[in-house]
């Protein structure tokens, strides 16, 4: 299930340089674009479906097409059309060039009707048993989830989280659609590694986090005991702390600042500022190792 192209359906748009046909046809010939010329078969649903695209892909794209088609389409004959006189699980072909249109009756008064420029035949699928399946239909059925799988995977583990900006929306979207991507290609090229998707995704998560902590802890303005966490998840040791010369200097407290102009020889062993005995404690070695 990898997603090799995408667009934003933004209905009418207004006019300038960017607008873009939001018919059906332009839009599934922009989203084929990718493909164009690799004789490969392309399966959608009815809303991109009609006869025109599919002359089009045949004659221009080096594309067949298989797909459901609305009743109400151009150049459906009406003997294809859902009629309540029709045997259930019945089906009936009309063949034009390279096109075909089968229409098979599911249940009474029910018709799915479907174009292929793939096949050219009226084959019967023989493991679809009573129901009497026209090849095309259960060619289309098992072609058809790539779509639907996607979005269910994304609903699995999603990243999105509730806001009113539309571009958040679409910036969710993408993250998810490529967490799947990446976990494709991995599995494509390790194939005897097992790694599950959630596993997968879990690694991808740390491997994009690590560079910011790294970038966090160079931060002079990050308190310390956050750097020590950031340290501890990337598995960085402690710096050592330097010592701090020993200055027996008469100086003023840096904490009591020079309104009380408090003089003091003791220093901080850490940071080498002069400190008052008000402003210092007095810790033992082993409590200083725990620090």
């Amino acid at each position: 299930m990898y997603t090799v192209h995408l667009e934003v359906y933004a209905g009418k748009q207004p006019e300038g340089p960017f607008k873009l046909s939001p018919s059906a046809d332009d839009v599934t010939t922009r989203m084929c674009e990718p493909i164009t010329g690799t004789n490969r078969n392309v399966t959608m649903d009815n809303w991109f479906t009609s006869i025109a695209v599919a002359e089009k892909f045949l004659a221009e794209k080096n594309l067949t097409l298989v797909g459901t088609m609305r009743s109400n389409r151009v150049g459906i004959p009406n003997e294809l059309k859902p009629n309540r006189n029709r045997e259930v699980h019945s089906s009936l072909f009309a063949h034009h060039k390279e096109k075909t249109l089968v229409s098979y009756c599911p249940k009474k008064n029910k018709a799915v009707i479907l174009l292929s420029t793939m096949h050219s035949d009226q084959r019967i699928d023989p493991e679809s048993g009573e129901s009497r399946k026209p090849e095309i239909v259960s060619f289309y059925n098992k072609t058809k989830v790539g779509v639907d799988s996607v979005d269910q995977m994304c609903c699995k583990y999603d990243v999105s989280r509730n806001t009113k900006r539309w571009p958040m929306v679409l910036f969710y979207d993408l993250v998810n659609i490529s967490a799947i991507n990446a976990s494709r290609i991995y599995m494509f090229n390790n194939a005897q590694d097992k790694m599950t998707r959630r596993k997968f995704l879990e690694s991808l998560a740390w491997e994009l986090i690590h560079p910011q902590i790294r970038k966090r802890i160079e931060s002079l303005a990050l308190p310390t005991d956050m750097k020590t966490r950031a340290r501890k998840i990337l598995g960085i040791e402690e710096p050592q702390r330097q010592p701090v010369p020993k200055n027996d200097k008469v100086g003023r407290c840096l904490l009591c600042g020079r309104a009380r102009d408090r003089s003091t020889r003791k220093c901080c062993d850490l940071c080498g500022h002069k400190v008052c005995q008000e402003h210092s404690q007095i810790v033992c070695i082993t409590c200083l190792g725990h620090q």
